[in-house]
């Protein structure tokens, strides 16, 4: 019986040790089963996380792709952009030259029918004539005989006005200053001082209208006897742009425009003095030449007559202002010679 109760013990233990190793298998088993369920749900997290980057890599790279592309597209619409301003650069430039080139053609032709509109009208008189016709917005220059000498009787009177309000501007006289009358100055012909009583002083400034307005010798002559004579007509020659002879009181009708050119520059320039001597040329009395069909207010001019000489010199203030310098000597009927010539380069101009 002993026997049997060790063989029992034995055989209970053998029973328990080989559940003992059992269990442990089952143990490992499971521990092994849920570390590998865990690896494998790990390399899951691992495998979706990396297909999760994959996925915002391929995102990124598509969305570079597309910035990429805008941005080519962007850069070409750009170059092309800046192609076609250039080409239209250089057909804006093109269209202007070729705009500029025509107009130059037409105001060589305008020019050319112009002149020979004139020669027309002078007929066999045009040798008696020095006439020069200047567009002031366009430069276009007409001469005919625009270096033939003549005595310049009043017109004169224009650069020595410009002479008196240069010295104005520089301060070397005023306005207010005045003169006395000598006889030395008395002179006929044009004017409003030869009935005047002259015992007092006259202001410089109504000396020069006198000039102007008056055409009056015996203004002109008090002025011109106030400086040194030479000295005087230096300065005169440097309005005309021409030299001339002292003695002759002579003139041309290229020197007549340099003056009014340099008048109505200065004007433009503020030049107080030059602006008043246009507003007088425009109030003068004489007007049977140039201004004879045009209304005075738009011509500033200046007349002179000597013997036979007879002019008229002025600045006509259209839509396309100019300049207009007419010199005759020994003209049939020279005041409607110069109101015809002042008439057909008017029409022109203005547009009638």
């Amino acid at each position: 019986m002993f026997v049997n109760m060790r063989l029992q013990t034995k055989y209970a233990l053998a029973v328990a040790s080989i559940g003992l190793l059992i269990m442990s298998c089952i143990g490992i088993f499971w521990t092994v089963n849920e570390n590998l369920a865990e690896s494998k749900e790990s390399e899951q997290m691992i495998d979706s996380e990396n297909r999760q980057s994959q996925k915002s890599l391929d995102y990124q790279q598509a969305q570079l792709k597309v910035k990429n592309s805008l941005e080519i597209a962007e850069a070409a619409a750009e170059l092309k952009a800046e192609k076609k301003e250039k080409r239209d650069r250089v057909n804006e430039v093109k269209l202007a030259a070729e705009q500029a080139e025509k107009q130059r053609e037409a105001q060589v032709i305008a020019k050319a029918n112009l002149e020979v509109t004139i020669r027309d009208f002078l007929g066999n008189e045009g040798s008696k004539v020095g006439i020069v016709f200047y567009d002031l917005s366009t430069g276009t220059m007409i001469s005919i005989n625009g270096d033939k000498k003549f005595t310049a009787a009043s017109t004169i009177k224009l650069p020595l006005a410009m002479i008196i309000y240069d010295k104005v501007s520089t301060g070397a006289r005023k306005e207010t200053d005045t003169l006395k009358f000598s006889e030395k100055s008395r002179e006929g012909g044009t004017g409003i001082l030869q009935g005047k009583d002259l015992s007092s002083p006259i202001k410089i400034s109504t000396l020069v209208e006198d000039c102007i307005k008056y055409s009056d010798n015996i203004a002109a002559n008090m002025l011109i006897t106030s400086m040194d004579f030479n000295q005087f007509k230096n300065e005169e020659d440097g309005k005309l742009g021409i030299t001339t002879n002292h003695a002759a009181n002579e003139i041309t009708a290229f020197g007549a425009f340099n003056a009014l050119k340099k008048l109505n520059d200065g004007a433009n320039q503020g030049n107080k003095g030059y602006i008043t001597i246009i507003n007088l040329m425009k109030q003068t009395i004489f007007n049977d030449r140039i201004s004879n069909n045009i209304s005075n207010s738009i011509v500033a001019h200046k007349i002179g007559n000597y013997e036979s000489n007879v002019h008229d010199i002025g600045i006509i203030y259209t839509k396309n202002p100019y300049i207009l310098t007419v010199y005759t000597n020994g003209l049939r009927n020279p005041n409607a010679t110069i109101s015809g010539i002042s008439d057909i380069i008017y029409a022109q101009q203005s547009g009638t």
